[in-house]
């Protein structure tokens, strides 16, 4: 629409850019797009060849259709599809004088996140301009266009998991800001359920480092309110002069929503394995459900408790007011006060 968002793309400050004018349901907007132009890193040499790349780097968030909603877009012919971000480049011979020259170039997965896309191949080396386009609910943050020495040396050291448990920590204290992805105050969390537990086992309160050590199909299934805390050791030595460390927490999991309309998504069961060929398991696999459910039955010994959760005293249902104006209303809201 021809505003101008230089300046709130140029650092990543929480100071988002929405594109778009209006959204059609949650995480689906008419389509959009943000025009980025940048100048030239070497005005007396390529900046890409044999030892170099191009890279645009974006920062933003994304609001993302949940299971009801996408079975809602499937289902009505009048609403369209999702298209994730593309990436389109000035051209004189295609028609609106852009091409599409990345299909999918990925998107920043939930909250706020930095994405890379190498655009080497399709950047022109006397004007970097791009057009980042989609109908998603994404907002950005800032946007970088970088060269990248492909010379680069990483080394990478891999810290002892020192100790690990499971424990509870209740429901951080949520903050909500225009445009911006709700955050939690760690420190301020509530022992008070807001929404009804998982059926199913969970892993027992306590020591757990031993399912955590190798990836095995063993794992640590914890439910709302939980907390996994870790240690690692520290590593041995500082790094070289002229060398930076950065610290990665690689964690390899499965995440199941409770959607009404995910399956098997009021249960922690049934659990998931890495030869699974979808989830739930087909019945085909029941040998392997069995598996692993013995492989793991020596820890899955707690449960919470659905039926407690709705017999506490004084509980009652009231219409709860919504603080995020940018949450669905569609159907009643409800939370459970005291």
């Amino acid at each position: 629409r021809g505003r101008d968002v230089t300046r709130t793309l140029q650092s990543i400050d929480q100071d988002y850019v929405q594109a778009f004018e209006r959204r059609m349901r949650q995480g689906l907007c008419p389509p959009h797009h943000v025009e980025l132009r940048f100048d030239r890193p070497f005005a007396d040499r390529p900046f890409i060849g044999a030892d170099r790349k191009a890279y645009l780097l974006m920062t933003g968030w994304i609001l993302p259709t949940d299971t009801s909603l996408n079975i809602q877009l499937d289902q009505n012919p009048d609403l369209p599809p999702i298209e994730y971000p593309s990436v389109w480049v000035p051209d004189a011979d295609a028609q609106g004088g852009w091409r599409q020259a990345i299909e999918v170039m990925g998107f920043p997965g939930g909250k706020t996140k930095t994405i890379v896309v190498d655009v080497s191949d399709i950047v022109n080396s006397q004007s970097p301009v791009f057009q980042i386009r989609t109908n998603a609910q994404i907002y950005w943050d800032a946007a970088s266009f970088v060269v990248g020495q492909s010379s680069d040396q990483v080394v990478t050291q891999t810290l002892e998991l020192t100790s690990a448990e499971v424990t509870r920590h209740g429901f951080s204290q949520a903050i909500s800001r225009p445009r911006s992805p709700d955050t939690y105050d760690y420190h301020n969390a509530s022992a008070e359920a807001k929404w009804p537990p998982l059926c199913g086992p969970l892993t027992r309160l306590g020591s757990c480092e031993n399912l955590l050590a190798e990836v095995d199909d063993r794992m640590v299934v914890i439910a709302s309110g939980d907390e996994i805390r870790m240690r690692f050791a520290i590593p041995d030595a500082a790094p070289p002069a002229g060398w930076q460390r950065d610290f990665i927490l690689h964690s390899v999991g499965w995440d199941k929503d409770a959607d009404l309309n995910t399956l098997e998504g009021q249960s922690s069961l049934p659990l998931p394995y890495q030869t699974m060929t979808q989830y739930p398991p087909p019945l085909t696999e029941a040998d392997m459900q069995s598996r692993r459910r013995q492989l793991n039955a020596d820890h899955l010994l707690r449960k919470q408790t659905f039926r407690d959760f709705w017999r506490r005293p004084n509980a009652m249902i009231q219409p709860m007011e919504s603080t995020n104006p940018m949450k669905p209303r569609a159907g009643l809201e409800t939370t459970i006060s005291r």
